[in-house]
């Protein structure tokens, strides 16, 4: 493929990505990619905007840290769209190591958060 032919295909659906990436909307990120997820193996780029599912996670979690000083896993993974509290524990276990700390209860799966301190 050739790159002005990339950087156009890019362009396009960089918008849309953007947003979703942004404001953390996992659904929005999720109908792009079945949209047009075509496109993307076509110019080899499928694996690249796979990698920003996590960028979106990571905003979501930290949208929902923002908005909640405790709030149960289940919660978690329904804003998040997966398939279990577990799940969503083991993505805020990940995440905790950067800019928030978690507490994560397990009787009752609870997340507590806190904006790390920059000082």
């Amino acid at each position: 493929m050739c790159q002005s032919c990339w950087h156009n295909t890019v362009s396009f659906f960089s918008f849309f990505f953007s947003l979703a990436v942004k404001s953390g909307d996992v659904d929005r990120f999720q109908e792009v990619l079945d949209e047009y997820s075509a496109q993307f193996r076509d110019d080899h780029t499928f694996t690249l905007i796979l990698r920003l599912h996590h960028n979106v996670i990571k905003t979501a979690i930290r949208t929902i840290s923002l908005a909640y000083s405790r709030i149960s896993l289940h919660d978690v993974a329904k804003k998040l769209r997966l398939e279990s509290a577990e799940d969503a524990e083991y993505i805020i276990a990940k995440v905790r190591h950067g800019e928030f700390n978690f507490a994560i209860t397990v009787e009752p799966l609870l997340a507590s958060t806190q904006p790390v301190s920059l000082a």
